[in-house]
């Protein structure tokens, strides 16, 4: 695919369950640039998705209403949305483009510290957009990019609105599926608590490696999605003590969460924890469980 309205790809930089995504340079109309120039590379580099489902025009309105208020929303930890449109029936959306990857493909090694502190990013990005009244629908590693400055959250759940009734489908790669609250994929309007469930697994996957589902068929969309909505997610036993409550309690039944910012300060307290004896002993941190200022919780 060579581009798309007039955004011309420079290469792809990856793809999910629902899209695509290219390296583009932003078209002049949107003033992003340097209006003065004719060289196109004046222009910034953007990310844009290009859905693999076509939408209505009914739901291409609808998709815009929610990007534009999720774009209106001023955080440092919310990636920026410039554009989205509807081209042959595909819908697309330009983004800013954050060339340190995303949690799930970083383009670096990063430390434990690093890891747990973009969580903490992503619950102050929920936070902001929990007090607008936005949920984000789909918070998973992929979704979590990382920037100098630490992470920005994006690419909040379109499924719904650009393709009703293909929240997830059953077939293909689980794409985070598995991050999700079962509730949600089960109906339930979407609540700010839905993503706090979504936060306490990212937590336990940056720590551990696993999002706490043991052996996931994740060749087999539907067994996936049985095994999620079926089961309970069960937090490893080798859990630093301090992220062992913050998971449980972002896992206790809806209305006992704790609200996404009181996650974020918990979250940011063990990073700043576990920096700090990575300063004093490096090598501590390289596995998180090993860091003494971290207790284990008891097995």
């Amino acid at each position: 695919m060579r581009g798309i309205a007039d955004y011309e790809f420079e290469r792809e930089l990856g793809a999910g369950g629902r899209g695509r995504y290219f390296l583009a340079r932003c078209p002049a109309r949107l003033n992003r640039g340097d209006a003065g120039s004719s060289d196109s590379t004046a222009q910034p580099a953007v990310a844009v998705k290009v859905f693999a489902q076509e939408s209505t025009s009914e739901g291409f309105r609808r998709a815009t209403s929610r990007l534009r208020s999720f774009a209106a929303i001023r955080s440092p930890y919310l990636a920026d949305y410039y554009d989205v449109g509807l081209h042959d029936g595909i819908l697309y959306q330009a983004m800013e483009y954050l060339a340190g990857g995303s949690l799930s493909a970083p383009d670096r090694t990063l430390g434990p510290p690093l890891r747990v502190r973009a969580v903490g990013d992503v619950a102050r990005a929920l936070s902001a957009l929990h007090r607008a009244g936005i949920v984000h629908g789909a918070v998973k590693p992929a979704n979590v990019l990382i920037d100098p400055y630490g992470a920005k959250l994006a690419d909040p759940d379109l499924s719904q609105i650009a393709s009703p009734g293909q929240r997830f489908a059953g077939v293909g790669p689980t794409a985070g599926i598995e991050f999700a609250d079962p509730a949600l994929l089960l109906g339930a309007p979407a609540a700010p608590a839905h993503d706090v469930w979504s936060v306490g697994l990212l937590l336990h996957w940056v720590v551990t490696g696993d999002s706490g589902y043991a052996d996931l068929p994740r060749r087999d969309g539907l067994g996936t999605l049985r095994r999620v909505i079926a089961g309970r997610p069960r937090p490893a036993g080798t859990l630093p003590g301090p992220v062992a409550d913050i998971v449980r309690s972002c896992l206790a039944p809806a209305a006992d969460r704790p609200t996404a910012a009181e996650v974020a300060d918990r979250v940011a307290a063990v990073a700043a924890d576990m920096a700090a004896v990575a300063a004093e002993a490096p090598g501590l941190t390289a596995v998180v469980g090993s860091v003494p200022a971290l207790a284990r919780a008891p097995g």
